[in-house]
């Protein structure tokens, strides 16, 4: 089975392990970052479906990100 989500990786974690709480941060921080979408797959994504259903364009996607990358 593929775990899917933070909650699913943690509570398997805990059930094999009992890790101490530090171990379980460094744990959801390093899941986190391997679970990430690149800039490339969220790409594909908004492609497949948000330009679909909206007035969104191919072109309007770099300056979303960019404006994304200000408010972080």
């Amino acid at each position: 089975m593929k775990i899917k989500t933070l909650e699913e990786a943690a509570k398997a974690l805990w059930e094999e392990s009992h890790p101490n709480p530090i171990e379980m941060a460094l744990f959801g921080a390093e899941w986190q970052t391997k679970n990430l979408y690149t800039e490339e797959e969220l790409k594909l994504i908004l492609d497949k479906t948000l330009i679909e259903y909206s007035d969104f364009t191919l072109a309007d996607i770099p300056d979303w990100f960019n404006y994304i990358k200000k408010k972080l």
